[in-house]
Formats: C-alpha cells, sequence, structure tokens
C-alpha cells in the first residue's frame, strides 16, 4: 500500500507540466493570502477584548446618543450605588489628534498620543505591564506609563524607569514609572503615554465636577461579584435628572450600561476616540473572503479534472500492479492535501508581505504571523485537510473509477 502512496510520479507530472502547475498553484495561494488576512482581521475584530478576565463585569455609561459622559460622574456613581466596586475615567488630549502632543524629554522632542486614566486602570483592564507595579504606575499624579514601541523609539535598549519628560509646555516634570505592551484589540485605543486623568480637570475649566463638559471621557464602572448593576438603570436614570444637565434639559434620555465585550460593535460608540467596528462591514468582507475561496477551489477542481486524462495510464499501472480503487482514491486526496499545503504555506508568506498595506487600508492592525498560536496552527491544519479533500474530492472520484482495460482501449484507439 504504502509504495502505492509514492509521490515521486505526481511531481514529475508537476514538473513536466509547468504552466498548469504554475497557474492552479499561484491562483489558489493568492486567493489563499487574501483569506488569510480577512480571516486574521476577522479574528481580531471578534476578539476585541476577550482577553480581559473582568469583562463581563466591566460597562460603559452611556446615552442612547453617546459613550462619552462628564468626569466627575463616576464619582457620583459610585457614592450612590453599592453594586460598583470601583470606576476608571478614560479620556484623551481635547483638540489635539492622535499623536500629536508634544512631548520633551531631555534635549529631544518628540510627538505622542496621550490616554488620560484613573488610578484603577491597571487595576481594571489587563494590559501587560513590562516594567512597574501594576498597583503603583499611576498612583501618583506625575506617573506616566509609556508604551513599549514608545520607549524603544525614545530610549532604545535603556531602561526608562525613573526617567522625566514634559508634555506639551506643561512646567510639571512627569516620572515614567512603568512600560507597558502596546494597546491591541480592545476598544482602548493604543496610546505612546498614560497618565493621570486628573490632569483634563487643569486644562479644561469645563470638567468641574457640575460635569459642564459632557463629553470629557468615557465612564467604565466595574460591578462587585454577584451584583445586579443592570438593574439600577432606571434609577440611574432619575438621578442623572437630577444632577446632571444633558439630562435635565432634555438632551438625553436613556442610560445604557454597555458591557465591555459589546462596545467595540455598538452603534453609539462612534462620537468618541474609542476605537470601534462595523459588523455589517465585517461580515461583507468575511462574505467577499470565502467567494473567492470557493472561486478559488473551484478553478483548481478544474484544472485538476481536466489533467486528470493525463495520468490515467499511469493509474491503470497502478492498478495492473496490485492496487485497489481505495489506493488511488487515497492517493489522489493526498496529492491535494499537499498541495493545498504547499499553497497555504506560500498564501501566509503573501498575506504577511501585505500586512501594512492591509491594516492601513481597515484602519486597524493586522498580523498574520505574529497572531500564530498553537491553536491556530491547529485550525490551520484542520482547514488544510478540509480543503484538500473539497478539492480533491471530484478528480479522485473520477481517477478512481478507471478501470485497466479501459485505459487500454483508450489507447489502442487512439494508436488505431
Amino acid at each position: 500500500m504504502f509504495r502505492q502512496l509514492d509521490f515521486r510520479s505526481w511531481l514529475t507530472f508537476l514538473s513536466r507540466n509547468r504552466l498548469y502547475t504554475a497557474v492552479n498553484f499561484i491562483g489558489l495561494a493568492l486567493a489563499l493570502a487574501f483569506v488569510l488576512l480577512v480571516a486574521d482581521y476577522t479574528a481580531r475584530q471578534l476578539t476585541v477584548d476577550n482577553y480581559q478576565t473582568k469583562a463581563d463585569r466591566i460597562y460603559a455609561v452611556c446615552s442612547e446618543e453617546s459613550v462619552a459622559s462628564g468626569y466627575y460622574l463616576q464619582k457620583h456613581l459610585r457614592d450612590r450605588y453599592p453594586e460598583i466596586e470601583s470606576t476608571c475615567a478614560v479620556a484623551f488630549f481635547e483638540d489635539a489628534d492622535a499623536g500629536s502632543t508634544p512631548v520633551e524629554i531631555g534635549r529631544q522632542k518628540f510627538l505622542a498620543s496621550v490616554l488620560y486614566a484613573d488610578t484603577t486602570f491597571f487595576r481594571m483592564f489587563d494590559f501587560t505591564l513590562l516594567e512597574g507595579s501594576r498597583e503603583e504606575a499611576l498612583a501618583a499624579r506625575e506617573n506616566v506609563v509609556l508604551s513599549e514601541s514608545f520607549a524603544r523609539k525614545v530610549f532604545g535598549t535603556f531602561n526608562p524607569l525613573g526617567q522625566t519628560l514634559r508634555v506639551d509646555n506643561d512646567e510639571r516634570v512627569y516620572v515614567v514609572s512603568g512600560v507597558m505592551r502596546d494597546i491591541e484589540r480592545s476598544t482602548i485605543p493604543a496610546a505612546d503615554i498614560v497618565m493621570r486623568a486628573e490632569r483634563i480637570t487643569e486644562n479644561n475649566a469645563a470638567n468641574d465636577e457640575r460635569m459642564s463638559n459632557s463629553g470629557a471621557g468615557v465612564t467604565f464602572l466595574l460591578e462587585r461579584q454577584g451584583a445586579e448593576l443592570q438593574a439600577k438603570v432606571s434609577d440611574m436614570l432619575a438621578f442623572f435628572q437630577e444632577i446632571y444637565w444633558p439630562y435635565q434639559g432634555n438632551v438625553f434620555q436613556q442610560v445604557r450600561l454597555v458591557p465591555l465585550r459589546e462596545l467595540y460593535f455598538e452603534p453609539v460608540n462612534n462620537s468618541y476616540k474609542l476605537a470601534h467596528g462595523s459588523r455589517s462591514f465585517l461580515y461583507i468582507l468575511l462574505g467577499v473572503g470565502l467567494v473567492v475561496l470557493v472561486f478559488a477551489v473551484m478553478n483548481y477542481i478544474n484544472l485538476t479534472v481536466a489533467q486528470a486524462g493525463f495520468r490515467a495510464r499511469e493509474m491503470a499501472a497502478r492498478r495492473l500492479l496490485g492496487a485497489s480503487r481505495g489506493n488511488i482514491f487515497l492517493k489522489w486526496m493526498l496529492e491535494s492535501t499537499l498541495f493545498c499545503a504547499a499553497a497555504l504555506l506560500i498564501a501566509s508568506c503573501i498575506a504577511e508581505l501585505f500586512v501594512p498595506w492591509a491594516s492601513q487600508l481597515l484602519g486597524t492592525k493586522v498580523a498574520v504571523w505574529s497572531d500564530i498560536s498553537w491553536s491556530v496552527a491547529g485550525w490551520c491544519l484542520l482547514a488544510v485537510v478540509v480543503l484538500g479533500v473539497v478539492s480533491g474530492l471530484v478528480p479522485a472520484l473520477l481517477v478512481a473509477r478507471y478501470q485497466p482495460i479501459d485505459i487500454c482501449l483508450l489507447y489502442t484507439s487512439d494508436a488505431a
């Protein structure tokens, strides 16, 4: 049986039919490269914030129109509702685009994106700290945490802990107390610097306790274990109508607590600087990827069936040497699977080559090779087997049904 599964004849056939091999292989590899990019993008979109261990208890306070709220809203909620374990306000630099905040480190000047967050930020969210303590990273008002990429850009291999910097012509000196891995796959966008959120009250007088600025940032609530914070929404609405001017003036009429896992695709998450996605666009892109894959498989089947006749004599010889129809069928299926595996390997290289372009086009990071794990490798192996079986089924059935006498008669008539 194992002699019947020798692939040397198949490789010889492919080498002698280079044009057929090139068209079939390149077409399948390009299609699979596109599918890999779509698959990686889809997986990243659907797993946003899934790594947050407290995600099931984290909610964003939203209205029917916006995810943003006043900075001091968290204080009023924390004082009123014992169901809240902790709160965290997150904000971005006002009147500045991402990456445009001047930062002075030593005698060097840089432009950076700044995220403002409360001291509970690293206790509520599971962003990885590479240097520093989660408890102490933002303990002092002058503490700042740098992203890994920004720290490497500024300090290289030098340890940045304890180094000082100034932000946006501020006379205050800030101390680097931690380095965090760049934020990925989160509703909270990546930032070069994380610093204490109280600074927004110093930059803008409207961020006062009366919450004159109702769009200062996003208020996150961490629900206590076993509590039912969603049951307090109607009471929150009545409370907001007493203390919060957008509700007093009927600008907003609803209070919504949106779970962190749902926030990325939440329709109201389009009025602030949080990362957000579109399910409709995701499904359209996924559908396009599936269509491309189907057409690639159909093209492979058509070309393979068209070439099946050229290997009929080989299959007849194998039958005469004792190979069963099952051996022929299995051999053809294994050849198809190996062909798909090689195409997928090349496709991954092509996809990785186009990662920067795809990331720019889609507006979010795509990382084919970086996202490979044991589970992903297992799914890829399963996909190769399924793709090989589907692609090789029709040609295998066609070739396996040939009888040696049929081939002999065919070549006898051709000779005559």
